[in-house]
């Protein structure tokens, strides 16, 4: 085979290296910032639902203070009715009693109803409360994980950079520049196989006299599709 084959084919065992790491470092990062977001979200609705609940009490607070205000003003109602001189203020007392009333009655109900809301919203809190707790705990453990996978794929990929730099200079000049253009617009692939007569890395059919040239030790030859260096296994 063709020396400079030779090195490229190793080249690209050595950048293969160093896309391979970065793009498990890429997506180590991508679930780090997943669980970073998830954490954060739940931070949020948690923080929402108590400000709701303390808002809910607030409420229920408030009617509780006018419940007791009517029922005073009814204590006091029915205290006058001792007072009263003739059948009309009586009628008049009646009416504004049964009023207050009619009034306590629906406020009540109203405070019973928001009580039953705030019960359920004080469940969901803690039910919420919980699973941000076990969520900050997995959370943790799998960032100290990716953050490990991170610093081992960050290892692998400076070494097959310096290997890789290492060797680029092996190749002669013109196909030194080209194959090093190759693999930062070819997807990362700047030689591959033929399969047949078809280049492996844009799966274009080669004119038959290339191929027979890809095979001989004394030649270098590209896809006449692609660009890309190809060889003969």
């Amino acid at each position: 085979m063709n020396r400079e084959i030779s090195i490229m084919i190793q080249l690209q065992r050595f950048w293969d290296g160093v896309l391979l790491a970065r793009d498990e470092i890429a997506r180590a990062g991508k679930s780090i910032d997943f669980w970073k977001k998830q954490v954060a979200d739940t931070e949020k609705s948690l923080a929402l639902l108590e400000s709701r609940i303390k808002t809910m009490k607030s409420a229920i607070k408030q009617k509780e203070i006018e419940l007791s205000q009517k029922d005073e003003k009814s204590t006091k109602l029915e205290a006058r009715k001792t007072a009263v001189k003739n059948e009309r203020e009586l009628a008049a007392l009646e009416s504004e009693k049964h009023t207050l009333d009619g009034e306590r009655t629906a406020l009540e109900e109203k405070v019973l109803m928001e009580m039953e809301e705030l019960d359920g919203a004080s469940a969901e809190e803690k039910r919420l409360s919980g699973e941000l707790d076990g969520m900050k705990v997995q959370a943790e453990k799998d960032i100290l994980m990716l953050q490990g996978r991170i610093a081992e794929n960050r290892k692998a990929m400076e070494e097959n950079q310096a290997a890789y730099d290492a060797l680029l200079v092996e190749l002669t000049p013109p196909f030194r520049a080209k194959f090093h253009k190759l693999t930062e617009s070819a997807g990362g692939k700047a030689i591959v196989r033929l399969d047949g007569e078809t280049c492996e890395g844009c799966r274009f059919q080669i004119p038959l006299n290339f191929v027979l040239d890809a095979a001989k030790s004394d030649r270098v030859v590209n896809c006449t599709h692609c660009g890309r260096f190809i060889y003969k296994p």
